[in-house]
């Protein structure tokens, strides 16, 4: 029987108790974003309603990538309201609105949104859009979020994710801090938090990022780049090992020839899993992956050799769901795993 697994999501912290805390507002120029496969960068500014804005382009990618204007695509216009410590946004196509759960069919054509609300005290509830998923969609998201210091999440009946927070501070890649808070909606199971200048834990203009285990994971925000610095980086999310701020998720990788020559069993497993495998004549060696619902790679082995079967320890793994690449060269398989 697998201990039941309390994960407590660290990032450097400081209690602030009543210590005063100077409010940092999100930048105007020279920000760059990564959220997986995709980056946002702001570049330039513009007027609506009489209202100056700065202008945010999206480009996205199948693979590591470097941000290029030319082939960027214009996504929002963001401000700040520095007194009230807020962000407001407005995106760029007219898109009929859903408050929560029912649709209302304003238009939205210059309309400004409220994004992020810093000013919330513990329980305090505020509702901000969701960008990100609008295209997909077909309307703009407006969540409901409170202000939490403490969240519990079931993610199987054994398995639990402990957060926490306290009014802290993040510690950022230069050394500086920026404060930090805990944002959760129990209705539709969803969480973030929100740094200062930066956003959300899932992208600064992702509010809707609910996690469905037979679909693919959800997005996180892995890095925050500002006047060409490296402030922020989530290291726990980077699936692949590799420090380039980019993460395809497994299930977002297409399968091909070799589903029929790799065989992962039994499943669900318990403390071993036996991987049989016959590898393409050119390559010599792959690469098997674990990784667990939050992005996190939990375990990493070779399979040596054209062919053959390879047994993996899998006994301090807690129980779960997880997801499985195997690449070797150009060819991926992927799939789903269950721990017991």
């Amino acid at each position: 029987m697998k201990k039941i697994l309390f994960i407590i999501l660290v990032v450097t912290a400081f209690n602030l108790g009543a210590q005063d805390y100077e409010y940092v507002p999100f930048a105007t120029e020279d920000a760059l974003w990564s959220v997986s496969d995709e980056k946002y960068s702001m570049y330039g500014d513009t007027v609506i309603n009489g209202i100056k804005y700065s202008k945010v382009y999206r480009q996205e990618k199948s693979e590591a990538f470097e941000f290029d204007i030319s082939k960027a695509e214009y996504f929002c216009a963001i401000r700040n309201d520095i007194e009230n410590k807020r962000v407001y946004g407005v995106y760029k196509d007219d898109l009929p609105v859903k408050y929560h759960r029912n649709i209302q069919y304003d238009r939205t054509e210059g309309k400004e949104f409220l994004l992020y609300d810093f000013s919330l005290n513990m329980g305090d509830t505020v509702s901000v859009a969701n960008f990100a998923e609008a295209d997909k969609e077909g309307y703009i998201r407006c969540v409901k979020f409170e202000r939490v210091d403490v969240i519990g999440i079931e993610i199987t009946n054994k398995d639990f994710l402990t957060l926490n927070d306290t009014d802290s501070l993040v510690m950022l890649e230069n050394g500086m801090q920026r404060k930090r808070i805990l944002m959760s909606n129990d209705v539709e199971n969803i969480w973030q938090y929100w740094i200062e200048g930066i956003g959300s834990s899932d992208g600064p203009f992702r509010h809707y990022n609910k996690f469905e285990f037979e679909h693919a994971l959800t997005k996180r925000l892995l890095c925050y780049n500002e006047d060409n610095e490296y402030l922020y980086y989530q290291n726990e999310f980077d699936i692949d090992g590799d420090i380039d701020c980019f993460m395809k998720f497994p299930s977002d990788v297409p399968e091909n020839c070799m589903n029929d020559d790799i065989k992962v069993y039994p499943n669900p497993a318990t403390s071993s899993v036996e991987i049989s495998y016959v590898l393409p004549e050119k390559e010599k060696t792959a690469t098997f992956v674990l990784t667990n619902t939050l992005g996190v790679n939990v375990l990493t082995t070779e399979l040596e050799g054209n062919n053959g079967a390879a047994t993996i320890n899998i006994d301090n793994i807690p129980s779960g769901i997880y997801f499985y690449t195997v690449r070797s060269g150009d060819d991926v398989m992927t799939g789903k795993l269950v721990v017991e």
